[in-house]
């Protein structure tokens, strides 16, 4: 088939080009995570200075206004000095001033639990360059992975976790985060549409146990994977996102991280109702399964 032999040989040079491109920031990234985890170790002692500061501040402004009621509640105080002080408590609206500072010192402490959480999923993201692998608790790794992402998708969307598996799995930390964070990215931009036309979206992410296996379901209600479509997702470079917002590697590089920890990935998908993409995962084992390359095409339920 000339045809199909001349557009083979017209993606090649594309091909090749993306590989460059991905083998180029592969450094980048490796010295990125490197750089990650050198500013969240920094940035922990300020953030623990705003904590236990936050904590004294809370508790001066309750000593403060427990002394200001024991003296107007006092009967030596002068009548004079008594009207100055109800005055003055009016020109500067006591009462909500004393709720808005409660309010205040709450989101205080809610904007520094905050970014404590950021920083400790951007320091288990880190961690997860190192090669060797060793136990990791899914389920924090899922909750790192939304934390990262909830920023950015808030308005988008929705989440929904339930927890049922056992969760300790012996893992490459970096790449199941990296399985993980391809996946719920997936499923963000299939729900974008929902925001676009004013709605929003919703993702479900659920883990159970069976055998010895962890199973981690990540379900959205997103448009759907067109049939066309469900026997290419696997492949490396098919996309269907503009140029530059794929590289068309996320799936067939997730499938064969999973597929190496002897575990698998499936996927169901119905037009217009949604799309749910299956982990499973072995609870654990030290050594890596090869990974015969005919297999990246396969993964669809049946």
């Amino acid at each position: 088939m000339p045809a199909a032999s001349d557009a083979k040989k017209r993606r090649e040079p594309k091909n090749a080009e993306r590989i460059q491109k991905i083998l180029m920031n592969s450094d980048k990234m490796a010295s990125l995570g490197q750089l990650i985890a050198g500013v969240a170790h920094e940035l922990n002692n300020p953030i623990s200075f705003i904590e236990s500061n936050v904590i004294f501040l809370e508790k001066y402004c309750n000593d403060l206004r427990t002394v200001i009621t024991m003296l107007e509640s006092s009967q030596t105080m002068d009548a004079d000095v008594r009207a100055k002080v109800e005055a003055y408590k009016k020109e500067m609206e006591w009462d909500f001033a004393m709720g808005d500072m409660e309010n205040i010192l709450k989101s205080f402490n809610e904007g520094a639990t905050r970014i404590r959480s950021i920083l400790a999923s951007l320091s288990a993201f880190s961690r997860g360059n190192r090669i060797a692998r060793e136990e990791m608790n899914i389920h924090e790794a899922i909750d790192n992975t939304i934390n990262l992402l909830r920023y950015k998708s808030r308005h988008v969307v929705e989440f929904e976790t339930k927890y049922k598996a056992n969760p300790y799995i012996i893992a490459n930390r970096g790449e199941i985060n990296q399985v993980l964070m391809n996946l719920i990215i997936n499923a963000i931009h299939a729900v974008q549409h929902k925001f676009e036309n004013g709605g929003k979206g919703a993702i479900y992410i659920h883990t159970h146990s069976g055998e010895n296996f962890v199973y981690i379901d990540i379900k959205d209600n997103g448009e759907g994977i067109p049939d066309i479509y469900k026997n290419e997702i696997f492949k490396a470079f098919f996309t269907t996102k503009k140029e530059g917002e794929g590289t068309g590697l996320g799936l067939p590089i997730s499938k064969e991280i999973v597929e190496k920890h002897g575990g698998a990935i499936e996927f169901e998908s119905r037009a217009g109702i949604g799309t749910c993409f299956t982990v499973k995962l072995p609870f654990g084992t030290d050594e890596e399964i090869d990974v015969p390359k005919d297999t990246h095409n396969q993964g669809k339920k049946s």
